[in-house]
Parts: C-alpha cells; sequence; structure tokens
C-alpha cells in the first residue's frame, strides 16, 4: 500500500518548477495544483495499479523508476517498458 509523505508544500513547489511542463503556470495556478496533489512514496517492487483497471491519476516521478508490463498465457511476467 503506497504511503503519503510527510512533507510540506514547499518541497512540491520546488519540484514543479523545475520541470519544464510546469513553466507556463503563474504562482497561483502551481499553489492550486500542489493543493489538488499529493507527494506519495511507493516502495521498489510496489504496483501501482493493475492491468485494466483505470488509470484516472498521473504520476511524476522524483526519484526511481516504474516497470510496465503485462502477462503472458502462462503467467510469466512480460516487461513492456
Amino acid at each position: 500500500m503506497a504511503t503519503v509523505s510527510k512533507s510540506t508544500t514547499v518541497e512540491p513547489i520546488w519540484y514543479l518548477r523545475s520541470c519544464e511542463l510546469f513553466d507556463s503556470l503563474d504562482a497561483e495556478e502551481m499553489q492550486d495544483f500542489v493543493e489538488r496533489g499529493r507527494l506519495i512514496a511507493f516502495q521498489r517492487g510496489e504496483q501501482i495499479y493493475g492491468e485494466g483497471e483505470p488509470g484516472n491519476l498521473v504520476y511524476f516521478i522524483k526519484r526511481g523508476g516504474v516497470k510496465i508490463g503485462t502477462s503472458n498465457a502462462d503467467g510469466k511476467e512480460i516487461a513492456l517498458a
């Protein structure tokens, strides 16, 4: 299960400002974005969501990586990306 980070809003704003994707946001829009979001820490190997589940969230990876995979008919995991 994911755990919510005990971070303040200072870190998320700094992090968002370091990403080109958010360059066009003004201070108010940036704050609104931070207030609607949350920082989540996942453990290595933890499943974020499963195949076929609706993807209604956007994840920005601060550190680490994500493996995207599926399973074949025999149940063997196949890494897609």
